[in-house]
C-alpha cells in the first residue's frame, strides 16, 4: 500500500518555489529538484556542525557547544529535507532504504533485515 508523501500528509501540492511573477525557468522540475538537493546538503552540514559542537562539549574544548537534543534535531531536519527531495523525485524513500539495507546485509552475510512493505 502506497504511503502518503510528506506534502500529501501536509495537504500541500505546491512547494512554494514558484512565486507569482518569478522567472518560470527556476520553477521547472530540475530547478525544484536542485533546490531540494541543496537544501539536503545544507541540512546535513548542520548535522556535522551540531556534532562538532557536541564533541567539543564532551571534550571540554572552549567554544560554543551543543547537546544531544541539538544533534537529534539537526538529524531530524536532514531526514525531513531528504524525504522532501525523494518525494519531489517520485522516490519512496522508505522502500529504497529497506532495499539497500537488505541488499547490503545479504552481500556481507549479515542476518539483520528490515521488513519490506508489501
Amino acid at each position: 500500500m502506497r504511503q502518503l508523501s510528506p506534502l500529501e500528509r501536509q495537504g500541500k501540492t505546491n512547494l512554494g518555489l514558484c512565486p507569482s511573477g518569478q522567472d518560470n525557468r527556476i520553477c521547472t522540475f530540475a530547478g525544484q529538484t536542485a533546490f531540494r538537493g541543496l537544501e539536503v546538503a545544507g541540512e546535513f552540514g548542520e548535522v556535522a556542525e551540531a556534532l562538532k559542537k557536541y564533541l567539543r562539549g564532551t571534550r571540554g574544548i572552549k567554544g560554543s557547544t551543543a547537546d544531544l537534543q541539538d544533534v537529534a534535531n539537526e538529524m531530524a531536519d536532514a531526514i525531513i529535507a531528504l524525504d522532501l527531495l525523494a518525494d519531489q523525485m517520485g522516490i519512496d524513500l522508505g522502500a529504497a532504504v529497506t532495499r539497500k539495507f537488505n541488499a547490503t546485509s545479504q552481500k556481507y552475510g549479515l542476518e539483520t533485515r528490515l521488513p519490506a512493505d508489501d
